[in-house]
């Protein structure tokens, strides 16, 4: 899709959600998988998000899975090296302005190490964290959240009480 269709799609979206009563909604990057749909994909937001009445939250998730014929150590190397650089240029140029970076740290996804250096990376830029975490396994992705001070972590399907308790303990 153009930027102007992912727009357009998304604008729509934000038509039927507050409709519904909806006020306040986040919208991610993190399907593209490269840095152009990535980038594509966050003006498209950027633009909604300027154009709207509805309240939306612009959320960089370069990491949400790993592009094929890649590793997951090889696509932590691109995001880190290559995506967070250039979203920072974008950032300061106007042209995006996400408030967050998420990633999918998961069995067969991100591990542990290579979400926190992400997330690192993301912060050191001005992002603040959400993580996808505990969804099909446990990596002890919620302490991480946790111990990176991040907003939110979902999905915890298989959180564990230890973390749930550290949870409990801290502001995310």
């Amino acid at each position: 899709s153009t930027e102007e269709e992912l727009h357009a799609l998304l604008s729509g979206r934000l038509d039927r959600m507050m409709k519904l009563g909806t006020t306040l909604a986040e919208a991610k990057s993190g399907y593209g998988l490269d840095w152009d749909t990535e980038l594509k994909m966050l003006r498209a937001i950027e633009r909604a998000r300027k154009d709207h009445r509805l309240e939306l939250v612009s959320t960089y998730l370069g990491a949400h899975a790993v592009p094929a014929g890649s590793t997951a150590e090889e696509a932590t190397r691109d995001i880190v090296d290559n995506h967070i650089p250039a979203l920072e240029k974008a950032m300061q140029a106007g042209e995006v302005a996400p408030e967050y970076i998420d990633v999918f740290c998961e069995t067969g996804v991100f591990t542990r190490d290579q979400t926190e250096e992400i997330c690192r990376a993301g912060q050191a830029i001005g992002l603040r964290v959400n993580l996808h975490a505990e969804e099909l396994s446990y990596l002890a992705g919620t302490e991480l959240a946790a111990e990176l001070g991040a907003d939110g972590v979902s999905h915890l399907e298989w959180i564990s009480d230890e973390a749930i308790a550290m949870l409990a303990k801290c502001e995310t």
